[in-house]
């Protein structure tokens, strides 16, 4: 089911090329805040960009960013709003980066979305979600947004970590120390390889603060990987309120197939929502879905949900 490493190597080598030949990616060079929260006025989404493309980002024509707001909290008056463009970006906005690609920081603070979605701040409750779109046109009439790449481009933490999407989070403010330490795993609903996290024998995994407010990451194999020929992967989540959203697009390893000609698995919300105390850290439950957006590296399960409970140690 695993290939060599040097297969690996190979094959992730071949995407590259084969990617960059036939279209155009915005690699994820840093997240800086996907955390908005509440009562929060100056907050700013901000992400570090790097533009690749067949001729080394000089094929770029534009890149135009659109936003949505997704209400989650209708008790309090159903808001949703449809996407509108909010800005756009040219090449005059990038920079040389130290590869020779160009980059840019794309800003965009939350005022600019309530006055642009017209929304006010009091429509703004936690668990509530903005969701950033991009979408890069380059000068011979091609563009290329989500649902045009596969989980080798579109996966955070491949090669590329190019969604072209990105959720931001609105939420209320917890400890900085809560849900960080160890903590141990237990299985609700397995997933197709029985664990979904491979982690030592005593089943534990450290969970460190994130690059927002309320973000959580761990580092951990998935359940289909080669814990001997590659490094572990870091697999992040969103703590709001009763709530834990387990980050979309998550790249699980670049042996995650059973297909040799199928892009690895990735990983993303579950269909249920997760479930936790924010004043309480001691246990919570995270859904996960295997497969998602139906990327089950041929392995032939589509998209499976597995469930696990995080104990403080």
């Amino acid at each position: 089911m695993l290939s060599a490493c040097s297969n690996d190597d190979q094959k992730a080598a071949v995407v590259i090329e084969e990617t960059i030949e036939r279209g155009a990616v915005l690699r994820t060079i840093a997240l800086d805040n996907t955390t908005f929260l509440t009562g929060d006025s100056n907050a700013v989404f901000r992400v570090r960009l790097e533009e690749q493309d067949e001729r080394d980002g000089n094929l770029m024509d534009r890149v135009d960013v659109y936003a949505q707001f997704v209400d989650r909290t209708p008790e309090n008056g159903l808001e949703n709003k449809v996407e509108v463009l909010i800005k756009t970006l040219g090449p005059e906005d990038f920079e040389n980066g130290p590869v020779g690609l160009p980059r840019t920081t794309l800003e965009v603070p939350l005022s600019m979305l309530l006055s642009t979605l017209d929304l006010d701040m009091d429509a703004l409750h936690c668990t509530d979600q903005f969701i950033i779109r991009l979408d890069i046109h380059l000068t011979d009439g091609r563009h290329f947004t989500e649902g045009d790449g596969s989980s080798w481009v579109i996966g955070l933490g491949s090669s590329f970590s190019s969604p072209y999407v990105y959720t931001v989070q609105v939420a209320d403010a917890i400890e900085p120390a809560a849900f960080t330490g160890v903590y141990q795993i237990s299985y609700i609903e397995r997933g197709p390889f029985g664990v979904t996290f491979i982690t030592d024998q005593t089943e534990t995994v450290r969970i460190v603060k994130g690059h927002s407010p309320n973000v959580r990451i761990f580092e951990s194999y998935y359940g289909l990987s080669h814990p001997l020929a590659e490094k572990p992967k870091f697999f992040l989540f969103t703590v709001a309120c009763d709530q834990i959203h387990f980050g979309k697009h998550q790249f699980t390893s670049f042996e995650g197939y059973c297909n040799f000609f199928s892009p690895p698995i990735l990983i993303g919300p579950g269909a249920t929502a997760n479930t936790a105390n924010p004043n309480d850290d001691s246990v919570f439950i995270l859904n996960v879905t295997e497969g998602y957006l139906g990327f089950d590296g041929g392995c032939g399960f589509g998209s499976t949900q597995s469930s696990m409970r995080f104990s403080k140690q």
